[in-house]
């Protein structure tokens, strides 16, 4: 890796994760690619770090806009792990159903 790019590259910190966090990774992400999240997931572990990982398989990076499965997810951690209360179970975020 150049030198330039050490400083970018999350795994380097990986030790130094305190609290909570989730990793969300599409699998077809042209802009975020999987090898890396996966590098730093890789990172994490030998770091005895614990954290949780939702991956896509067949997405791209718009599972941030279109996806309602993954919105209610983040908020669910959201709403776990920063207010600590329990997210309802299996909320459904369609807008067209009633």
């Amino acid at each position: 890796m150049p030198e330039n790019y050490k400083v970018l590259d999350n795994a380097t910190f990986a030790d130094q994760l305190q609290g909570k966090l989730m990793l969300v990774c599409g699998e077809l992400d042209y802009t975020a690619f999987p090898a890396l999240t996966m590098q730093l997931a890789s990172a994490l572990i030998k770091a005895n770090k614990n954290f949780d990982m939702l991956y896509l398989p067949g997405s791209t990076h718009r599972y941030f806009v279109d996806d309602l499965y993954v919105t209610r997810r983040l908020w669910d951690y959201f709403v776990e792990h920063l207010a600590g209360l329990t997210p309802p179970e299996d909320f459904d975020m369609d807008p067209s159903k009633p």
